[in-house]
């Protein structure tokens, strides 16, 4: 499929769009988690966190937090 006009600037728009939605999705998440967490962001404040690393460790995904969700891949112990 050739390069022209007709395909790329349709596809740049739903790429666009795509990431553009992506980021509102994770921006209105990470606001929401520091929202309900406050707490755990003031500790991590007096515990000498700078406000940039507070807030990422409110706002990342933990591990233990998604892995018990997801189904074991491990065989059943006996």
């Amino acid at each position: 499929m050739p390069l022209t006009e007709v395909a790329v600037v349709p596809i740049a728009g739903i790429l666009i769009g795509g990431a553009m939605t992506a980021t509102s999705l994770a921006g209105r998440r990470a606001l929401d988690e520091l929202r309900d967490r406050h707490g755990e962001y003031e500790a991590a404040l007096a515990l000498g966190l700078v406000p940039r690393d507070a807030a990422l460790e409110v706002c990342r995904p933990n591990y233990w937090s998604w892995s018990r969700s997801w189904p074991s891949r491990r065989s059943p112990s006996r």
